[in-house]
Formats: structure tokens, sequence, C-alpha cells
């Protein structure tokens, strides 16, 4: 009776297991400059694989002319049906700013700040835009994000945008249990011997 025990153990073990999703990123833009205040950065046309009950989580890194406190220096980010748009207009995910940043990556004066946020999509959202497997993205800087409000740091300013998608992997338990399975067999085996 000993493989009870065994089986016992290994089912504790299962049921404690806690399994972290996985990112996988489909789209960088690496990071590209802000040339002019309030610019409009556009990617057309990203290949999107539909998502198929996926959630996504779209990565936002800025330097700039952002402070805190200050909501109208922000991001608007718009993102649509690359083939068929939903609409001519892009759909608002919504404004984000520094006091809405996950981190702070460093602040270089009070003109000159580096954030970072990560905005969640859910499922739904991302089926209905990737159904042709692609997608439009837009980050709108405000009229407030002055880049020569930065002075000699002006040449530093830059968006980025990361879109992943948040991939769940075959559960730790379902390996857990096949073992145990497999364990109460091969001690049964062993039993009749």
């Amino acid at each position: 009776m000993k493989w009870h025990k065994i089986l016992f153990f290994i089912l504790l073990v299962s049921m404690h297991t806690s399994v972290s999703a996985a990112l996988v990123e489909i789209f960088n833009s690496g990071e590209i400059s802000q040339t002019v205040t309030g610019q409009r950065f556009e990617f057309n046309n990203i290949s999107a694989p539909f998502t198929d009950g996926k959630e996504a989580v779209l990565t936002l890194r800025a330097r700039g002319n952002y402070s805190l406190g200050q909501a109208i220096e922000h991001i608007a980010v718009t993102m649509d049906n690359a083939v068929n748009p939903v609409s001519s207009v892009f759909t608002q995910i919504g404004n984000f700013d520094v006091d809405t940043a996950d981190n702070i990556l460093g602040i270089y004066g009070t003109e000159d700040t580096e954030w970072e946020i990560n905005i969640l999509l859910g499922s739904f959202f991302m089926d209905m835009y990737t159904a042709d497997d692609s997608i439009n993205l837009a980050l709108d800087l405000s009229d407030f994000v002055d880049l020569s409000a930065m002075g000699e740091t002006a040449d530093q300013a830059y968006v980025s945008a990361v879109l992943s998608y948040n991939v769940i992997p075959v559960p730790a338990t379902f390996w857990l249990l096949s073992l145990s399975i497999l364990s109460v067999a091969y001690f049964k085996r062993n039993a009749y011997k």
C-alpha cells in the first residue's frame, strides 16, 4: 500500500502547482524617435493571427515631455482591424500618461521622463480585431507632449510599442496528473508480481 502515499503526494503537489501565462511577441516597433510636438505614429497591417480567445498585452514605452500630475501630456492609443475596418475612425483604447504608468524608468529633468505601461487587451476585443489576421495600431501624442520643452535631450524622445499574445501553456497539473496515473499503474503491476 506504499503506492497510495506516493499517489497522494503527487496529487497534492499537482494541486498546488501554479502556471503562469507566457507572452508571445507578434509586433515590436523598436524605439522610434519623436521629431515633432504632438506626433502621430501609425503601424499598419501588423501581422496578428486570429487570437482565438487569447488576451493580448500592449507594452507602451515612451520618453519625452511627460510630467507627473499632467494628464494632458498623454499618448492616445487606438487600434482597428486592418483589412475590414469596423469604422473609418480607429477604436480608442485609452489615454495613457506617467500617472497611469506601471513603471517609471527614469526622470531626467522636470520636462524629461521615461515610462512604461502594460495594457491588457481582452480576448473578445482581440478576436474582433484579428479576424483578418492583421491589425492597425496608432499612438497619438497629445499637443502638450512638447518636444522643445526637453531642451538638450530632445533628440532622446521616443515611443515604442510591443504587442504580445498571452498564451497559456498546457497546465503543469495535467502532466503531474498523468505522472500519477502512470505511477499507480506501475505500482499496481509490481504489486501483483
